[in-house]
């Protein structure tokens, strides 16, 4: 719980679909991270993870129990990193944090799909990196 302990309201948050290598971002917390505040969230067949009854059932709720709601403050960009790039969930270095958010900036698109997420806030994983 450290990592999300020290994600605040300016911390750039990034969702990277490991499947589909796709990054996107920017998001940023709209309210402390918490441990299964959705604990439906990321369940069912797409996920592999719990059917959402089962997951609301037993006690460990989400098979991503790390949670946090996020703010959009603008146009959601994705980019697909070159297939060198390797990325793992959790804390970033402020260096790679930079060159993500400039990659998003400079060769990103506008991701529609994200027009999904409510423009106040809604709910994503805390495998969003973050450079916290």
């Amino acid at each position: 719980m450290r990592v999300l302990e020290r994600v605040t309201p300016t911390t750039p948050l990034f969702l990277f679909h490991f499947s589909r290598r796709l990054l996107y971002g920017v998001f940023y917390a709209a309210q402390p991270a918490a441990l299964n505040q959705v604990p439906e969230a990321w369940c069912g067949k797409a996920t592999g993870g719990p059917s959402k009854a089962t997951a609301s059932k037993k006690a460990g709720g989400s098979p991503y129990p790390a949670q946090l709601r996020v703010l959009r403050t603008g146009d959601i960009r994705v980019w697909t990193p070159p297939d060198g790039a390797r990325y793992t969930q959790g804390a970033m270095s402020s260096e790679l944090v930079d060159t993500l958010l400039r990659a998003l900036r400079a060769r990103g698109r506008s991701a529609r799909e994200a027009d999904l997420i409510s423009q106040s806030s809604s709910s994503a994983s805390s495998s969003a990196s973050s450079s916290a």
